[in-house]
């Protein structure tokens, strides 16, 4: 059998060791093995949002990466091939909206954490968020909102234990 070296690193492979191995060269790749990068995803239709978001969350580039999405349907597909710590979404969106990636990540994704943003802030759709666990800032907020209830929860979300759902 040959060892595909492309191939391994398409698949993630992050090292190898060749036999025979022993304890200490074991423990030394691990050693070595860089930390899991944090994402979050970031959705909007709106470019000059998602490029408010994104200098915001500027902040934590130490911990976190931060990936853009236009819509529901690109956000999904970054979701299919990638760890994502973290999506905060609008919600009306062409395409997929915010709802149905809500329902999309709670389906089959139900341990990452979603902060909705929304200019749609009527009194019933906060009572369904507040009933799905679901965090939510109404447009136009302030960014350091969002940090400061972000900075309380920076810990769980670097450790992957994900966001406390609360409103």
């Amino acid at each position: 059998i040959t060892f595909n070296y492309q191939i391994a690193r398409e698949l993630g492979v992050m090292n190898y060791l060749l036999k025979p191995i022993n304890r200490e060269t074991v423990l030394a790749a691990l050693e070595n093995m860089p930390a899991p990068v944090k994402n979050i995803l970031l959705v909007d239709d709106d470019r000059a949002m998602l490029l408010a978001l994104q200098e915001g969350f500027a902040r934590y580039s130490d911990s976190f990466s931060v990936l853009l999405a236009g819509d529901g349907i690109e956000a999904i597909e970054y979701l299919k091939r990638q760890p994502i710590s973290l999506v905060v979404t609008d919600l009306k969106m062409p395409r997929v909206d915010g709802f149905a990636l809500l329902a999309t990540i709670m389906a089959n994704f139900p341990d990452i954490p979603v902060i909705i943003i929304t200019a749609y802030g009527t009194s019933e759709l906060c009572q369904e968020l507040d009933r799905l666990g679901v965090k939510y800032f109404k447009k136009p907020f302030r960014f350091p909102e969002i940090v400061k209830w972000l900075d309380g929860c920076a810990g769980r979300i670097a450790a992957g234990n994900g966001l406390p759902h609360a409103s």
